[in-house]
């Protein structure tokens, strides 16, 4: 429930923030640069909030300070009249979400290998895909018939229940310690994990791979919906868009995690890679709506596996101690990384020859993340090639 209320608040703001700044007097290069400002915050954010979380029995503690932050942002950015405070609260919305994601799915992890549940952490986060779709068309539906602003009312309320669920949890009340707080402890600081990430192949490889294929990839699921809004499709319609991935999630996260139990991160990451290569590709050559519209499923299985495959990827590879620094690293800051580059240039291409372009684009980045995951591979057995030697 947890997390399919979070990703329902979540769903109901992100597939329509760009239009919200658009229509906010934004262009798409300013959209880009404040895209750019997001990231770097939150770039130095994720590790922090991660390392904070490492300590044993702190975790809980951040995540609620975590939600209550983004409570805060949400209402600043939908019901401040001045831009620059709009703008802040988003900051402190993207901010908040770099803490909140990265611990719920660390958190998830450890309950995965207590219950010895068989779908693995795909199993749980697949409830976050039926928030995603649940909300997403209706709030579509409630901005066209009301304004964009009373979406982020939608989000606080959603981040509330939240707090409520966490709180009401048994485990949460009583601390006990998930598996990966029983072991490791504090091991280090940033800059030390840092060296290590560095001199192990396997991890610099997937981060490279990551950090390629994402490139463009996340350019184009923030200027996509601006695309569909210039072919006509409504806001119902972009709200739909912006469920259909999460349906396909449904299927895709928990068989992802049966998958993660079986073999090695390479055929999940591997696969996303090829999939998101393929739907640019698709769309690209015939950019007309329901071609968009239709493939954008392949967008949820392709998200589905990059997501497992990457925790699978951390979780093989670092041990318990510093494993929530190190997710936080790889699903929050790599991305930021990704998107300080690309949103910028992103939108500086979209306003000069429009968002087609960010599709071949996210295509070469595809192809070339898959090469680059293949060629750094572990070449001994995955199970012994951990961060620690």
């Amino acid at each position: 429930m947890f997390y399919f209320i979070l990703y329902a608040a979540m769903g109901s703001v992100i597939p329509f923030l760009t239009l919200f700044l658009e229509r906010r007097g934004l262009s798409a290069t300013s959209i880009g640069f404040l895209i750019t400002v997001n990231a770097a915050a939150g770039l130095v954010a994720a590790p922090l909030w991660g390392r904070v979380a490492d300590r044993p029995g702190s975790g809980r503690g951040v995540l609620v300070f975590a939600l209550i932050l983004g409570i805060i942002g949400s209402l600043a950015a939908g019901w401040a009249a001045g831009l620059a405070v709009i703008i802040a609260g988003i900051m402190v919305m993207r901010v908040a979400e770099d803490g909140i994601t990265p611990l719920a799915d660390g958190f998830s992890v450890g309950i995965s290998r207590r219950s010895g549940s068989s779908w693995g952490f795909g199993g749980i986060r697949v409830f976050g895909s039926a928030g995603w779709i649940a909300a997403a068309p209706l709030a579509g539906l409630v901005a066209q018939k009301s304004n964009l602003s009373v979406l982020f009312l939608i989000y606080a309320l959603g981040l509330v229940l939240c707090l409520v669920i966490l709180t009401g949890l048994k485990d949460f009340k009583e601390k006990k310690p998930y598996p990966e707080e029983e072991s490791g402890g504090e091991t280090g600081g940033i800059r030390e994990i840092l060296g290590q990430i560095s001199r192990n192949k396997a991890l610099m490889g997937g981060a490279a791979a990551l950090f390629i294929h994402g490139l463009f990839r996340q350019a184009l699921f923030r200027f996509e919906p601006l695309y569909l809004d210039s072919l006509g499709i409504s806001l119902t319609g972009i709200g739909i868009a912006g469920a259909l991935p999460a349906v396909a999630e449904l299927a895709a996260m928990p068989i992802s995690g049966k998958l993660a139990g079986k073999h090695s991160y390479l055929y999940l990451l591997g696969g996303a890679f090829l999939l998101t290569a393929f739907r640019a590709a698709l769309v690209w050559a015939f950019p007309i709506p329901w071609v968009i519209l239709s493939t954008k499923m392949i967008d949820g299985v392709s998200y589905a596996a990059q997501m497992v495959g990457t925790v699978s990827l951390v979780s093989t590879l670092v041990p318990g101690g510093r494993f929530k620094t190190v997710l936080a690293i790889f699903s929050v800051s790599l991305i930021h990384i990704v998107t300080m580059i690309g949103g910028p240039a992103a939108g500086w291409i979209v306003d000069q020859a429009g968002v087609k372009p960010l599709f071949i684009l996210a295509l070469a980045g595809s192809i070339t993340g898959f090469i680059i995951l293949i060629t750094t591979r572990p070449r001994r057995s995955i199970n012994s090639y951990t961060m620690i030697k």
